[in-house]
C-alpha cells in the first residue's frame, strides 16, 4: 500500500523528473564588502563584490551516501567579479581596478540540524585583473590613457554558516581571496 501511495504522488506531477534531474545542483549570488591589504590597499578603498556560483551537494549522489567524508562535500564552480578606484586617495593619478577570477572550490558541511550547517572551503583557479588610468572627462566618458591585464593564479578560503530553508539557502560568512600577482610596471 505504501508504495502504490508513493507511486502515485509520483505520477501526480509533471515535474518529478526534471527536480530529479537537478537534486543535489545549486545556483546562487552572493554580494560582500572587499578590504584590499598589501600594497594595492594603499591606493584603493574598501569596495563590493559580487560572485555568482553552481555547485553539487556530494550527499544527493548515490556513491558518496554511505562515505562520511564525501556525503558532506559540495564543489562549486564560482565568478567573482570586483572593482574599486583611487579617486578618494592621496594618489596623484587616478586609476581603476578590475578583478575577475573563476575558481573551482570544495566545501566541506558540518550539519548541525536538517535546517542548518557550517561550512569551511578552499578553492584555486585565475584572477584576470585590469588597471586602467583614464584620462579628463570632456564631453563623455574619459579616455583610457594606459592599461595592463594580467592573469594570475588565485586561492580562496571560507568559513560561515548555511541557513536552510526548504530550497532556498542563506549564507553568511567570511571569504579570503589570494591572487599571485605577476606585477609589471605601467
Amino acid at each position: 500500500k505504501g508504495v502504490a501511495i508513493k507511486a502515485a504522488r509520483t505520477a501526480s506531477s509533471p515535474y518529478t523528473s526534471f527536480y530529479n534531474a537537478f537534486n543535489g545542483f545549486s545556483f546562487g549570488a552572493s554580494i560582500g564588502m572587499v578590504s584590499i591589504y598589501g600594497p594595492w590597499g594603499d591606493i584603493y578603498d574598501r569596495t563590493e563584490s559580487t560572485s555568482l556560483y553552481a555547485g553539487y551537494d556530494l550527499a544527493a549522489a548515490d556513491f558518496a551516501k554511505n562515505l562520511p567524508v564525501l556525503r558532506d562535500m559540495a564543489f562549486l564552480l564560482r565568478y567573482d567579479y570586483m572593482t574599486a578606484n583611487s579617486r578618494d586617495s592621496d594618489e596623484p593619478v587616478e586609476s581603476i581596478f578590475t578583478l575577475r577570477s573563476f575558481s573551482l572550490n570544495g566545501t566541506y558541511l558540518y550539519r548541525m540540524e536538517s535546517f542548518f550547517a557550517l561550512t569551511a572551503g578552499a578553492g584555486a583557479g585565475l584572477a584576470i585583473s585590469l588597471v586602467e588610468i583614464p584620462g579628463a572627462e570632456v564631453n563623455g566618458p574619459p579616455e583610457i590613457l594606459d592599461s595592463r591585464r594580467s592573469y594570475d593564479p588565485c586561492v580562496n578560503l571560507s568559513v560561515g554558516a548555511r541557513f536552510i530553508f526548504s530550497r532556498i539557502e542563506l549564507g553568511a560568512g567570511l571569504s579570503y581571496h589570494h591572487i599571485f600577482f605577476t606585477d609589471r610596471g605601467m
